[in-house]
């Protein structure tokens, strides 16, 4: 039996997050980004924080899932909260419906705009928290439309 299958030979999951950024997208689509813990499936086989860099888009009427790569750069792919990584990263969704993410361990901060069209991303020039990493912060939309 493949090794990537479960005894029922269904395809195993191989991200499941917790603590991760998500947001339903204004197409109805979910993006989940990072996580600072990947479950693989079983909540109670891996108890440690990855802080990983993995993510999906999920789109309802098709039902599937699509990968979706970290944004490039320094400070978006560390596995370990120390060099980098999504992690348990803030994001929100912006007026104009843009994805926002952040690194929570990038350091100096990185964030970055989802083109969920092209599954494509932006870097900001993220806002400065004093060269600290922006870790179990929230992002929250304002009225003005800022963040």
């Amino acid at each position: 039996m493949d090794s990537d299958c479960d005894h029922a030979g269904h395809q195993r999951v191989q991200y499941a997050p917790l603590g991760n950024a998500s947001a339903v997208l204004p197409d109805g689509r979910v993006i989940v980004m990072g996580g600072e813990y990947n479950w693989l499936g079983n909540i109670y086989s891996n108890r440690d924080p990855v802080w990983t860099s993995l993510g999906a888009i999920y789109d309802p009427v098709a039902n599937t899932w699509t990968p979706v790569s970290p944004p490039a750069g320094a400070g978006w792919t560390g596995t370990d909260g120390v060099g980098g990584g999504i992690g348990d990263a803030q994001s929100t969704v912006l007026a104009d419906g843009t994805f926002l993410l952040a690194a929570c361990c990038g350091s100096p901060d990185v964030d970055a705009l989802f083109d969920a069209t092209n599954l494509t991303w932006t870097g900001t020039g993220a806002p400065n928290a004093g060269d600290l990493y922006q870790d179990e912060q929230g992002y929250t939309l304002l009225p003005t439309g800022t963040y």
